[in-house]
């Protein structure tokens, strides 16, 4: 097996894919481990540091932590949603306010399942080497 089946094309990692839902609706996510996460989940976990080194950290708050990571560094756009019969303009804080409600868990999973699902970040490759 060629290496380059496995190298991920950094631009779609980090700028994020269309993950269609319906018809008009879908949701752009960045790649699981991208460097926005990383940093976003750090930032949220720092004022929590001794609790996490004591492992004395609460469910809820590493919860909460992780869900806004996600709303902040997975989750780039999306279009076609409505509440209430209106257009739901994707914002940080319109994700953080689903992302973090216990009663989006089939939300949660689309956003986890895309950036998660490494062969739609991977390098297109092409005979003779890797087309990215």
């Amino acid at each position: 097996m060629d290496i380059n089946n496995f190298k991920t094309d950094v631009t779609k990692a980090e700028e994020g894919i269309k993950v269609p839902l319906s018809d008009g609706v879908w949701i752009q996510v960045r790649r699981k481990g991208c460097e926005q996460f990383q940093k976003c989940y750090e930032r949220l976990q720092k004022p929590y540091a001794l609790q996490i080194r004591k492992k004395q950290l609460d469910e809820e708050t590493a919860a909460r932590i992780l869900w806004e990571a996600v709303a902040e560094g997975l989750v780039v756009d999306w279009s076609g949603f409505e509440e209430g019969g209106k257009t739901l303009k994707f914002s940080t804080d319109n994700a953080k306010r689903f992302l973090c409600n216990d009663a989006f868990t089939e939300l949660r999973e689309i956003v986890l399942d895309a950036a998660g699902d490494m062969d739609s970040f991977r390098a297109e490759v092409v005979e003779g080497g890797v087309k990215n």
